[in-house]
Protein backbone atom coordinates (compact mmCIF):
# COMPACT_ATOMS: atom_id res chain seq x y z
CA UNK A 1 0.00 0.00 0.00
CA UNK A 2 1.34 3.26 -0.59
CA UNK A 3 0.45 4.26 2.57
CA UNK A 4 -1.15 3.88 5.79
CA UNK A 5 -4.17 5.18 4.74
CA UNK A 6 -4.56 3.23 2.09
CA UNK A 7 -3.56 -0.40 3.91
CA UNK A 8 -6.55 0.11 6.31
CA UNK A 9 -8.74 0.99 3.78
CA UNK A 10 -8.18 -1.95 1.90
CA UNK A 11 -8.83 -4.16 4.67
CA UNK A 12 -11.85 -2.18 5.47
CA UNK A 13 -13.30 -2.52 1.71
CA UNK A 14 -12.48 -6.54 2.24
CA UNK A 15 -15.00 -6.29 4.76
CA UNK A 16 -18.14 -4.69 2.69
CA UNK A 17 -17.24 -7.31 -0.13
CA UNK A 18 -17.85 -9.73 2.71
CA UNK A 19 -21.33 -8.86 2.91
CA UNK A 20 -22.03 -10.20 -0.47
CA UNK A 21 -20.75 -13.79 0.73
CA UNK A 22 -24.25 -14.54 1.89
CA UNK A 23 -26.27 -14.31 -1.19
CA UNK A 24 -23.71 -15.24 -3.31
CA UNK A 25 -23.03 -18.55 -1.06
CA UNK A 26 -26.81 -18.91 0.66
CA UNK A 27 -29.49 -17.79 -1.78
CA UNK A 28 -28.20 -20.22 -5.14
CA UNK A 29 -28.61 -23.30 -2.27
CA UNK A 30 -31.95 -22.31 -0.81
CA UNK A 31 -33.00 -21.70 -4.67
CA UNK A 32 -31.85 -25.32 -5.48
CA UNK A 33 -33.34 -26.71 -2.65
CA UNK A 34 -36.65 -25.04 -3.92
CA UNK A 35 -36.42 -25.94 -7.38
CA UNK A 36 -34.33 -29.69 -7.14
CA UNK A 37 -35.49 -31.08 -3.89
CA UNK A 38 -34.05 -34.48 -4.89
CA UNK A 39 -30.60 -33.78 -5.09
CA UNK A 40 -28.19 -36.09 -4.06
CA UNK A 41 -26.00 -34.50 -2.35
CA UNK A 42 -25.87 -30.56 -1.49
CA UNK A 43 -22.75 -29.92 -3.44
CA UNK A 44 -24.80 -30.90 -6.84
CA UNK A 45 -26.71 -27.71 -6.40
CA UNK A 46 -24.52 -24.69 -8.16
CA UNK A 47 -24.04 -26.96 -10.81
CA UNK A 48 -27.32 -28.13 -11.12
CA UNK A 49 -28.57 -24.96 -11.49
CA UNK A 50 -25.95 -23.65 -14.14
CA UNK A 51 -26.79 -26.69 -16.25
CA UNK A 52 -30.63 -26.38 -15.59
CA UNK A 53 -30.98 -22.63 -15.86
CA UNK A 54 -28.29 -21.45 -18.02
CA UNK A 55 -28.35 -20.98 -21.56
CA UNK A 56 -25.35 -23.41 -23.24
CA UNK A 57 -22.63 -20.17 -23.87
CA UNK A 58 -23.72 -18.64 -20.73
CA UNK A 59 -23.19 -21.53 -18.70
CA UNK A 60 -19.45 -22.21 -20.03
CA UNK A 61 -18.54 -19.16 -19.01
CA UNK A 62 -20.12 -19.51 -15.50
CA UNK A 63 -18.05 -22.70 -15.11
CA UNK A 64 -15.43 -21.04 -16.19
CA UNK A 65 -15.03 -18.28 -14.15
CA UNK A 66 -15.56 -20.69 -10.88
CA UNK A 67 -12.59 -22.74 -12.54
CA UNK A 68 -10.39 -20.17 -12.16
CA UNK A 69 -11.68 -18.66 -8.64
CA UNK A 70 -10.88 -22.63 -7.75
CA UNK A 71 -7.14 -22.34 -9.24
CA UNK A 72 -6.58 -18.99 -8.45
CA UNK A 73 -7.61 -20.24 -4.62
CA UNK A 74 -5.50 -23.37 -4.86
CA UNK A 75 -2.89 -21.09 -5.90
CA UNK A 76 -2.90 -18.82 -2.96
CA UNK A 77 -2.77 -21.36 -0.26
CA UNK A 78 0.30 -23.89 -2.05
CA UNK A 79 2.41 -20.35 -2.51
CA UNK A 80 1.59 -19.48 1.00
CA UNK A 81 2.67 -23.36 2.50
CA UNK A 82 5.74 -22.98 0.13
CA UNK A 83 6.66 -19.72 1.71
CA UNK A 84 5.96 -20.95 5.12
CA UNK A 85 8.13 -24.10 4.82
CA UNK A 86 11.12 -22.44 2.79
CA UNK A 87 11.07 -19.18 5.02
CA UNK A 88 9.97 -20.09 8.36
CA UNK A 89 11.63 -23.34 8.66
CA UNK A 90 14.13 -24.20 5.24
CA UNK A 91 15.98 -21.04 5.38
CA UNK A 92 15.45 -20.14 9.37
CA UNK A 93 17.03 -23.66 10.49
CA UNK A 94 18.49 -26.16 7.85
CA UNK A 95 20.23 -23.99 5.21
CA UNK A 96 20.25 -20.33 6.51
CA UNK A 97 22.99 -19.33 4.08
CA UNK A 98 21.06 -20.49 1.36
CA UNK A 99 21.47 -18.68 -1.59
CA UNK A 100 18.66 -17.38 -3.42
CA UNK A 101 18.15 -19.53 -6.38
CA UNK A 102 18.16 -22.55 -3.89
CA UNK A 103 15.54 -21.02 -2.03
CA UNK A 104 13.42 -21.03 -5.05
CA UNK A 105 14.09 -24.06 -5.77
CA UNK A 106 13.24 -25.83 -2.45
CA UNK A 107 9.77 -23.47 -2.68
CA UNK A 108 8.87 -24.92 -6.08
CA UNK A 109 9.75 -28.64 -5.39
CA UNK A 110 7.32 -28.18 -1.63
CA UNK A 111 4.99 -26.80 -3.92
CA UNK A 112 5.02 -30.21 -5.58
CA UNK A 113 5.43 -32.32 -2.93
CA UNK A 114 2.17 -30.20 -0.89
CA UNK A 115 0.07 -30.54 -4.45
CA UNK A 116 0.53 -34.54 -3.94
CA UNK A 117 -0.07 -35.15 -0.48
CA UNK A 118 -3.56 -32.46 -1.67
CA UNK A 119 -4.27 -35.19 -3.85
CA UNK A 120 -3.81 -38.36 -2.05
CA UNK A 121 -5.97 -36.82 0.80
CA UNK A 122 -8.89 -36.31 -1.83
CA UNK A 123 -10.68 -39.28 -1.27
CA UNK A 124 -11.35 -38.49 2.02
CA UNK A 125 -13.88 -35.79 1.34
CA UNK A 126 -16.06 -38.84 0.44
CA UNK A 127 -17.00 -39.78 3.77
CA UNK A 128 -18.86 -36.53 4.38
CA UNK A 129 -22.02 -35.33 3.25
CA UNK A 130 -20.60 -32.22 1.56
CA UNK A 131 -17.84 -29.99 1.48
CA UNK A 132 -18.63 -27.24 4.08
CA UNK A 133 -19.81 -30.59 6.66
CA UNK A 134 -15.38 -31.68 5.60
CA UNK A 135 -14.47 -28.20 7.15
CA UNK A 136 -16.46 -27.20 10.20
CA UNK A 137 -15.26 -31.12 11.09
CA UNK A 138 -11.83 -30.27 10.21
CA UNK A 139 -11.75 -26.80 11.67
CA UNK A 140 -12.41 -28.82 15.08
CA UNK A 141 -9.23 -30.46 15.12
CA UNK A 142 -6.97 -27.41 13.69
CA UNK A 143 -8.93 -24.49 15.96
CA UNK A 144 -7.51 -25.31 19.41
CA UNK A 145 -3.68 -25.71 18.26
CA UNK A 146 -3.73 -22.55 16.31
CA UNK A 147 -5.01 -21.01 20.40
CA UNK A 148 -2.90 -22.76 22.06
CA UNK A 149 -0.11 -21.11 19.74
CA UNK A 150 -1.34 -17.86 19.21
CA UNK A 151 -1.61 -17.43 22.96
CA UNK A 152 1.90 -18.98 23.35
CA UNK A 153 3.26 -15.94 21.48
CA UNK A 154 1.02 -13.18 23.16
CA UNK A 155 2.48 -14.02 26.70
CA UNK A 156 6.08 -15.17 26.34
CA UNK A 157 8.95 -13.09 25.28
CA UNK A 158 7.57 -10.12 24.02
CA UNK A 159 9.78 -7.81 22.10
CA UNK A 160 10.73 -4.27 23.24
CA UNK A 161 8.56 -1.38 23.06
CA UNK A 162 10.49 0.18 20.71
CA UNK A 163 10.27 -2.04 18.41
CA UNK A 164 6.76 -2.84 18.48
CA UNK A 165 6.30 0.89 17.94
CA UNK A 166 3.23 1.58 15.53
CA UNK A 167 2.67 -1.80 15.03
CA UNK A 168 0.15 -2.73 17.87
CA UNK A 169 -3.49 -1.68 18.32
CA UNK A 170 -4.65 0.28 21.51
CA UNK A 171 -7.82 2.19 22.58
CA UNK A 172 -5.78 5.24 23.01
CA UNK A 173 -4.09 5.24 19.46
CA UNK A 174 -7.42 4.26 17.57
CA UNK A 175 -9.06 6.85 19.09
CA UNK A 176 -6.63 10.00 18.38
CA UNK A 177 -8.51 12.36 16.28
CA UNK A 178 -6.12 12.78 13.82
CA UNK A 179 -5.35 8.92 13.44
CA UNK A 180 -7.80 8.60 10.89
CA UNK A 181 -8.22 12.38 9.75
CA UNK A 182 -4.72 12.97 8.07
CA UNK A 183 -4.10 13.12 4.33
CA UNK A 184 -2.78 10.01 2.35
CA UNK A 185 1.12 10.52 2.19
CA UNK A 186 2.69 12.37 -0.69
CA UNK A 187 5.91 12.81 0.70
CA UNK A 188 8.39 12.78 3.40
CA UNK A 189 8.26 9.64 5.94
CA UNK A 190 4.53 9.77 7.49
CA UNK A 191 1.38 11.21 6.93
CA UNK A 192 2.01 14.21 9.33
CA UNK A 193 5.21 15.47 6.79
CA UNK A 194 1.74 16.10 4.93
CA UNK A 195 0.30 17.91 7.32
CA UNK A 196 -4.11 18.49 6.62
CA UNK A 197 -7.20 16.21 7.27
CA UNK A 198 -9.33 14.28 4.97
CA UNK A 199 -12.91 14.42 5.33
CA UNK A 200 -14.86 13.23 7.71
CA UNK A 201 -16.39 10.36 5.16
CA UNK A 202 -12.78 9.46 4.82
CA UNK A 203 -12.50 8.29 8.49
CA UNK A 204 -11.24 4.72 8.13
CA UNK A 205 -12.90 4.13 11.91
CA UNK A 206 -16.33 5.60 10.38
CA UNK A 207 -16.12 3.32 7.50
CA UNK A 208 -15.09 0.36 9.79
CA UNK A 209 -18.01 1.05 12.00
CA UNK A 210 -20.69 1.42 8.81
CA UNK A 211 -19.37 -2.22 7.66
CA UNK A 212 -19.58 -3.93 11.18
CA UNK A 213 -22.86 -2.55 11.56
CA UNK A 214 -23.90 -3.76 8.03
CA UNK A 215 -22.30 -7.03 8.89
CA UNK A 216 -24.36 -7.46 11.94
CA UNK A 217 -27.64 -6.28 9.78
CA UNK A 218 -26.51 -9.55 7.25
CA UNK A 219 -26.20 -11.82 9.92
CA UNK A 220 -29.12 -11.42 11.71
CA UNK A 221 -30.88 -11.63 8.11
CA UNK A 222 -29.52 -14.95 7.89
CA UNK A 223 -29.33 -16.43 11.28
Amino acid sequence: ARTEWDARMGAVCVGFLKLFMPFVIVLPGIIALRLFPDLETPDAAYPTLIRELLPVGLSGLVIAGLIAAMMSSCDSALNACATLFTNDFYQRYLRPRATEREVLWVGRISTAVILVIVLLWAPALRRYESFIQYCVTFMGYVAAPFVAVFLLGVFTKPKPAHELAGMTWSLKEAFRIDKGLLTPMTGGTTPLDVGGRLPLYKDYRLIALVSLILTAIVYWCFR
